[in-house]
């Protein structure tokens, strides 16, 4: 029997890793999974899933600190896993911080490693790090086009199938459906909110989010609001935030993409949502904030390399999307931004269009399944 341990530490992560498993399952259901993830993967692979950080995961320098000695503590359990029960590949799935040292720890082992949603380092990072990544992992399944490029160049053994949000972005609904699912009024302004999939990110962004909302009710009365759950685990504090805003927003659990469909343009903390939302060809006003010492520190090590943080920015080169960190990051910015997309249907018109294009740059759809076969075939099985 086939055995894969595997490492998600994030919400995003987990969905991904999720969908993954969930397709090399059904070509081989022999293999065995176990390892770390959050809900996703424990409702598919039960108590197999044995750690779960997601409720840990932080982006920034210093907003990650009073986290470490709980993700150190699953670190060295999931080394210990590793060690003990020696599986056939460790597939690592984003949060690179945890997994590339997770990487380099199964290396010294004979481990053989794949890295799926692997580290960005083709995007932000030194030449340095950047043969680190290739010099550390096995096989590195590319979700972007540049990055296998680059990784190939440096001499990595990369695939590209396309990007996985190309399968997953799908509504369950029709729009039609949808809207009167919502309860929506077609003629009137629909604005979805999409305040993160981390803890910092429901602490900090929730709020101006909920402040941009109030902005925007007062200039557009009919104005409807939905908000999307990520994951269970905020939502507790979500709906406590949300009544004490007094805003007629409506909260739905995992339905991300119908919320996006019936939507004009959303309000999204900067991550995987604004490709998702690319995708679906809907307009975003997206925002960030970190802690200000951590934000000087990336600046200063980034300097010019990296223009804009908003994914569909980048892979364009421009500014698609309105993008706005720390001091820019505002109610009063936020709302002003996305009145012009409401109030200017050629504006909004063009976004749209943008958007298209970054989604077709995004690859072939099928890059899940494609994804599960290579898998399988490293491990022995059928060839891709």
């Amino acid at each position: 029997m086939k055995k894969i341990v595997i490492s998600a530490g994030e919400v995003s992560g987990d969905i991904h890793a999720a969908k993954l498993i969930s397709a090399v399952l059904a070509l081989d259901p022999s293999i065995m999974v176990l390892g770390m993830g959050g809900e996703r993967l424990r409702t598919l692979l039960g108590d197999n899933i044995l750690y779960d950080l997601c409720r840990q995961s932080i982006v920034g320098l210093l907003e990650g600190l009073k986290h470490l000695p709980a993700a150190l503590n699953i670190y060295f359990k999931m080394r210990r896993l590793i060690k003990n029960e020696r599986p056939d590949l460790l597939v690592l799935v984003d949060s690179q911080g945890f997994n590339m040292p997770l990487a380099a720890f199964a290396k010294k082992l004979g481990i053989p490693t794949l890295y799926y949603i692997a580290p960005q380092e083709w995007l932000w990072g030194t030449p340095k790090n950047q043969r680190k990544v290739v010099q550390t992992i096995d096989h590195i399944i590319a979700i972007f086009k540049p990055e296998q490029e680059l990784y190939a160049a440096l001499g990595g053994n990369v695939r590209f199938f396309g990007h996985p949000i190309l399968d997953q972005a799908r509504p369950g609904m029709e729009k039609s459906a949808a809207i009167n699912f919502f309860g929506l009024d077609p003629a009137s302004p629909v604005i979805g909110l999409f305040p993160g999939s981390r803890q910092q990110e429901i602490d900090q962004l929730l709020p101006l989010i909920l402040k941009s909302s109030q902005l925007l009710a007062a200039d557009f009365s009919k104005a409807q609001f939905l908000l999307a759950v990520s994951s269970d685990i905020f939502k507790t504090e979500i709906m406590r935030q949300v009544k004490q805003s007094a805003l007629p927003i409506k909260v739905y659990d995992k339905l991300n993409y119908d919320i996006m469909q019936v939507s004009d343009l959303i309000l999204a903390a900067s991550g995987t949502t604004l490709l998702e939302a690319a995708c679906l060809n809907i307009p975003a006003v997206t925002f960030y904030k970190f802690h200000p010492l951590t934000y000087l520190i990336a600046k200063a090590l980034l300097k010019n390399r990296l223009r804009f943080f908003a994914m569909p920015n980048i892979l364009a080169g421009k500014q698609i999307i309105p993008e706005l960190a720390q001091d820019t990051a505002t109610p009063e910015r936020i709302a002003f931004e996305a009145k012009k997309m409401l109030e200017n249907p050629e504006y909004h018109a063009k976004i749209v269009t943008e958007l298209a294009i970054i989604s077709e740059s995004l690859g072939p759809p099928g890059a899940t399944g494609k994804s599960a076969a290579y898998i399988i075939e490293l491990l022995g099985g059928k060839k891709s």
